[in-house]
């Protein structure tokens, strides 16, 4: 799911309590405005499935309130470099110029949700290379408040090849309160042509 900017923590927060009061509000209806015919002993098979759906309504809307997934896509277009070598930007993202040297790029990405107090986060890159001696390769550095790096995500293509490549990592433990950038190296032109850095995705899930 797309982060558009709302707070997920929040709204589950305020969906859980009308979740917990469901299961109560359900026996009262049905105590109150079932057929008495459903609620006789002859037909206490079909009360308990419909008494038994209604639970599971609850506990569907209740997983609904506490999971959640925040998506972040970094289009390689957006992404600049380092150094004073230049970088080609276009729809299939950021190449170097022919004859130039392979370059460094920063991606940016503003502080990702990872609420409620930590969050699993998957780290997956989409790339053309075309160097038979260098690779695209990326990496998404986790830093505390002070700019202090606390772990780094790596992800990598495998060698030359025509088909666009996709590499992606996992791991959790991401506090409310760490920030991320990211980092990326695109080789130079070879004899297969420029390489491409395409897309960059930063799901944070619990």
């Amino acid at each position: 799911m797309t982060n558009f900017g709302i707070d997920c923590e929040s709204a589950a927060l305020s969906v859980a309590p009308l979740v917990l009061v469901l299961p109560v509000a359900w026996c009262v209806y049905c105590t109150a405005h079932c057929p008495s015919e459903l609620l006789a002993s002859k037909h206490k098979g079909v009360a308990m499935k419909r008494l038994m759906f209604g639970a599971v309504v609850v506990v569907i809307g209740l997983s609904a309130a506490s999971a959640y997934a925040n998506q972040y896509l970094i289009h390689g277009s957006s992404c600049f470099p380092t150094s004073t070598n230049p970088v080609i930007h276009g729809s299939y993202g950021v190449t170097v110029g022919t004859g130039s040297p392979a370059v460094d790029v920063i991606c940016p990405l503003h502080t990702i949700s990872t609420a409620p107090a930590t969050a699993t986060v998957t780290f997956q890159m989409n790339a053309w290379d075309r160097s038979s001696t260098d690779d695209v390769y990326c990496s998404l550095f986790v830093t505390n408040n002070s700019g202090a790096t606390l772990s780094v995500l790596a992800v990598s293509t495998s060698g030359a090849s025509i088909p666009e490549q996709s590499a992606a990592t996992t791991t959790g433990g991401y506090a409310n309160n760490q920030f991320f950038y990211i980092q990326c190296h695109i080789p130079a032109v070879d004899t297969l042509g420029g390489s491409y850095l395409n897309a960059l995705y930063v799901t944070s899930s619990n």
